[in-house]
């Protein structure tokens, strides 16, 4: 099923923004396109990240609980040319923690959540 996307224009002093909106996750994802490129900074590719978590961490908590107030932070980042991945987690004691990738020749972000099973030491020398 594909992904419903929405196009909005936007004047400014005679200049032509456009407003992307991409349904990811029931997240509402923004992207700002100047001259026919998408521009995601580092900045705005965090801020989105977290905001993706935290929806997908309140969509899963155990519903018979009442709603913690919970942070998201980032763990790892990296941005090569046009593709950034990020490492995040949250204050939450669930053991998850979730990875996003944008691949920037697709306009694409990917989102993986994974559980800490074990973390153990093991000698080499």
């Amino acid at each position: 099923m594909d992904k419903p996307i929405t196009t909005v224009s936007v004047y400014y002093k005679e200049t032509r923004f456009v407003y992307r909106r991409i349904d990811v996750l029931n997240v509402y994802s923004f992207y700002y396109i100047m001259k026919g490129r998408i521009k995601m900074g580092s900045k705005e590719f965090i801020e989105k990240c977290k905001e993706i978590v935290k929806q997908y961490a309140m969509e899963h908590l155990d519903k018979s609980d009442n709603i913690p107030e919970f942070d998201v932070f980032d763990v790892w980042y990296c941005k090569t040319l046009q593709n950034h991945k990020a490492l995040l987690s949250t204050t939450l004691f669930d053991g998850m923690y979730y990875e996003l990738t944008y691949n920037g020749d697709k306009k694409e972000l990917y989102f993986d959540a994974y559980k800490k099973f074990e973390n153990k030491c093991i000698k080499l020398g």
